[in-house]
Order: structure tokens, then sequence, then C-alpha cells
């Protein structure tokens, strides 16, 4: 009998020495690692009850010939082909032969006899020697993509589809049990289709390398497919390969592409994948069940050209490696990477790369990227397993129903993150106060403080149960109470040191927002006045309770973020 991991899929990795092979498991993929999110899922695929159309994005550079073949593919072996519509961005120049041309020629030799479906194509016909790179044409693609069209499929120009290919991308794209689901990956090379154009028996291909970088500014660049072996669903993964993505189409009208990005070719990928997830996307790679597209990886003896073959052809140069020492700023920017000299192309950039539902350092972290030192980079080719949003609400607005965590999930998580921002400055003032504990020589008073302590020390703990502000302040006032009743004692302390160490911890509270210093400064006028001669019995007490109202006013503003996040845009 075969050992239980021999029959699972996984990937090969040789540069792992410990572990030649990572085993996968695609069904826990959409369970988070954190145990306190386990419950949490992301939103169920919603398909339309009635027909619905699947919107094929082609940019093709003077690749008539291939690009032909790929529309003709496209409509005969497509399930619902009247579904199907083609938004073609045709780059030719010259007596270049038209991708549209060559599909009629094909479509006129079948069995049709005519050039059937030519109205479902959307073209776009462009000057090859004025393009710019695959980036800025894919904004150009995305123009073509219209209201009624349900998914949206990006393939490269020279590539072919098998039988029913169209039933089984959106059956394959259901089986991520995810919305927010963009099917991609390198597409296989035409060698693996197997005989009367069937599917492989075991392989199916994922994005999870990356190659070498030699510096932290080196922008990451994905190395090329790795096979899964027996594949039995779509697998997580990290990275997006733009000649296969396969999605609802909101997904490219709210992470539209860069029009700006110049010249760059290299780690364009790369920063797709962070436009996508940090817009609330899941990167999935289909299924040897669901590799139903493959692609040309040949030059077809020279018959392929590239846009860096326009370099001085519509400017100079110099002109040239300035747009291109620009754009790739912008990219470095975009991805929290150091740049390159200074000069970058900032505009637009908050349209472009502002995705709010999972930040940019959480993807990094996913994706195995370093933007400090590219010597801690790593592949993802293990078992990746869903982040959850972190600000849920703009999903939740943008698919009505769906609710990511419960009410008192929803309660617990906030008090949770309220609690971890400040629980290392309280945890500091609850030491600076036990020294003050220790020096002090009347028994009242070491009662006095150990009760502030202690209710501190419940501040610093988080309990579901007071997660609202209502409570919170509760805790507040019971602690003022204290505060009060040791000032009507004239408490004073033996240790000036101690007491200026605790004006420091106050000082780093207050300092994260601009209404916090204002509200502090004034607070400091107050202590400076209870500290003249006359009151030194105070100073402490006011130092204790100027950090309670800061930790208040800095909660405050913290909840009423959480109340605007609604407000936030989607773009």
């Amino acid at each position: 009998m075969p050992d239980q991991e021999e029959t699972r899929a996984r990937i090969y990795q040789p540069w792992n020495e410990t572990s030649r092979w990572a085993y996968l498991d695609p069904t826990v993929e959409n369970i988070p690692l954190n145990e306190a999110d386990k419950d949490l899922r992301p939103p169920s695929p919603r398909l339309p009850s009635g027909d619905f159309n699947v919107f094929i994005g082609i940019s093709s550079f003077r690749d008539g010939a291939r690009c032909g073949f790929t529309l003709f593919t496209a409509f005969s072996r497509a399930t619902h082909p009247n579904r199907v519509r083609i938004g073609l961005v045709d780059q030719t120049q010259g007596d270049d032969a038209l991708c549209i041309d060559e599909y009629c020629k094909l479509a006129e030799a079948s069995e049709w006899k005519e050039c059937k479906y030519k109205d479902n194509v959307r073209i776009d016909k462009r000057n090859s020697a004025e393009s710019k790179g695959p980036t800025v044409i894919r904004w150009h693609q995305q123009q073509l993509i219209r209201d009624d069209d349900e998914f949206c499929l990006q393939i490269d120009a020279h590539s072919q589809f098998l039988q029913d290919w169209d039933t089984i991308m959106v059956k394959e794209w259901l089986r991520t049990e995810n919305e927010m689901a963009v099917l991609t990956a390198y597409p296989m090379n035409y060698n693996f289709i197997g005989p009367d154009l069937t599917r492989p028996d075991h392989y199916s291909s994922h994005l999870c390398t990356y190659n070498k970088r030699g510096a932290a500014h080196d922008v990451p660049i994905i190395g090329g497919y790795k096979l899964i072996d027996d594949s039995e669903a779509p697998q997580m993964a990290a990275l997006w390969g733009g000649c296969l993505s396969f999605s609802k189409c909101h997904a490219e009208r709210r992470a539209g592409n860069d029009k700006r990005m110049n010249w760059v070719f290299w780690g364009e990928e790369y920063l797709r994948s962070m436009q996508l997830w940090t817009r609330g996307y899941d990167l999935y790679s289909p299924s040897r069940h669901g590799s139903v597209v493959f692609h040309n990886w040949s030059d077809d003896k020279g018959m392929k050209k590239r846009f860096s073959d326009n370099v001085t052809q519509v400017m100079t140069k110099e002109q040239h490696d300035l747009e291109e020492r620009m754009a790739y700023n912008r990219l470095r920017l975009a991805l929290a990477l150091p740049l390159v000299g200074k000069e970058a192309d900032v505009e637009d950039m908050e349209k472009y790369y502002g995705g709010r539902v999972r930040t940019v350092e959480q993807f990094l972290k996913f994706s195995g990227i370093s933007n400090v030192d590219p010597t801690l980079d790593s592949p993802r080719c293990e078992q990746l397993r869903w982040v959850p949003y972190a600000v849920p609400e703009i999903i939740e607005n943008f698919l009505p129903g769906y609710k990511m965590r419960s009410a008192n999930s929803t309660a617990a998580s906030l008090y949770q993150d309220i609690a971890s921002v400040y629980a290392e400055r309280i945890d500091s003032i609850e030491e600076q106060l036990n020294e003050l504990l220790n020096i002090s020589k009347q028994a009242d008073q070491k009662d006095a403080v150990s009760e502030i302590r202690h209710e501190l020390a419940k501040l610093a703990t988080p309990r579901p149960e007071d997660a609202t502000a209502s409570l919170y302040a509760k805790r507040l006032g019971s602690i003022e109470e204290q505060l009060k009743e040791m000032l009507n004692n004239s408490w004073q302390a033996d240790n000036t040191k101690a007491l200026q160490a605790i004006q420091h911890e106050l000082e780093k509270l207050a300092a994260s927002r601009p209404e916090e210093r204002q509200q502090f400064v004034k607070m400091e006028h107050q202590l400076n006045k209870l500290g003249q001669p006359e009151t030194p019995m105070l100073l402490p007490l006011a130092v204790v309770w100027m950090a309670l109202i800061t930790v208040w006013l800095a909660y405050k503003s913290r909840r009423q973020s959480y109340a605007s996040y609604s407000e936030l845009p989607t773009q």
C-alpha cells in the first residue's frame, strides 16, 4: 500500500535540503493559521442565476498568426461560445498580420465556413512602435470590459484552449469557495496537452519561487512555474501570473492596472499580486482538473517580437532610461522597497496602490519577501493559509450579506487590537508604579498604588466582555476615583527618578496623534502648576492621572477610526 504522503499533492523543492517535497493539503487553505481566527472564512462564491458572459482579455504584440489561433480555440472549444467576449489590444506596425484576420482565415476554413463570432471581439488597434510594456497595455485592455461581463480571463496572445474550457474554469473557480478568488499561473507548454486534446493526468502549474535578489531594492521576479503532482483542488498561492488570470470581473474593475508603469517588465507580476491581495483577492493555481489553457513558450523561429525593441523608435535612449528609472522607483514605492536614486513617478499612487483590505507589509510577509535583507527571502511552495482581512468592512460593504466576524467575535477582535496597541505602554507604567510601591514606606500608600496597578493590569488584559467603550470608561473611572482618594490623603513619593521614568512613558503614549499631543500640552501645563513647591505631594498623582487620560483619548481616537472604515474607498 502506498505511503499516505505519496498520494498527496506535492511540489519538488531542490533548494530545501531537509525536505525535498512540499506536501499540500488544500482542504485547510481557507482556514487562518491563527487559532483565534480559525472560524473566519472568505466570502462564498456568488454565481448569477441566469446566463453570463466570460470576457477574455488579450494584448497581442506583433503576433497576428498565433493570436488568431488563440481566438479560434477560444470560440471553437467553448461550451457556450456565444457568451464569450474578447477584448483584443492588437499592436502592429507595417505589414504585420492582424489577429482578427488570422482568426477569420481559420474560422472560414473550418466547418463553420464563415468568420463566426467576429462581432464578439472588441478591438483596440494600436501602433506597436508606441508600446511601453505589458502593464500599460493591460490598462487599455481593461477598458474593453463591459458591465455585463461576469467573469474575466486574461491570457497571452499565444495560448491554446481545451474543450469546454469555459464551464471547466467556472467550476474550478467555484471550488475555491471564495468570491474573491483569482485563478492564476503560468500555463504549461503545449507538449503537456494529452492525446485528443486531453488534460495532463498528473501535473498542474504553480507559482511559488523567485529569482535570487542581491539587494533590498531589487524587485522580486517570479522564478518560473513549478509542477504540482496530483493536484486535486485549486492551490492557494502568493503570486500572480500574467499568462493566466481568471476571476470575477470586479477584480479587474477594483484593481486597475497602472498605466504609468512605463517600460516595466521585470517585477510587474509581483506588483500585480500585491495590488489584488491588498484589495482582498486571494490567488489560487488551477488543479490538474482545471488546467484547460496552455501556452506556446517557444518563439516559433523568431516570430515572437518584444516591446523592448521600441526603445529608440519613439524617443531617445536618454528619455527612455529616465522614464524607466522613474517607473521602477514607482514600483519600489508601491512595494515599500528602497529606491534607487531619487527619481520616481508618484502621480496617482493612491489610485492604483491604495488597497486597504490588507496591508503591503502583510503581503511582503505572506509572499516571503524582505524589504530590508534579501537573504531573508523565501519561496512560498508550502501550504499557504488564508489571511483574514485587516479591514473587513470594505469587503462587507462590497458584498452585502457577508460578515467576516459575528458581532461577538468583532467585539473581541476590537478589544484585542486596542489592548495590543496599548499593553506595552501600560505594562511599562505598571513597572514604574511597582518601583514606587517598593520605595513607599507607609502601608496606606502601598495599598493605594497596588490598587492602581491592579486596575492597569486589567486594562491590559483582553477580555471580550470588556470590548465596549462604556465598560472601558468604567474601568478608567474606577482608577480615577482611587487617584482622587490618594490626592485627599496627600500621598507623596520619595523617588523623583521613578516619577521621571513614568512621565517619559506617558510622553511616548501621547506622541502618536496630533490631537493627543495638543491635549498632552494642556495636561502638562496643569501638571506644572501642581508641581509647584507649595504642592509637591500632588506631582506623582498628577502624572499617573495624566497617563490614564491619555490612554482614554487614544482609545477614543482609535474607536472613531474603526467607525470610519466603512467609508473608505474600495480602490
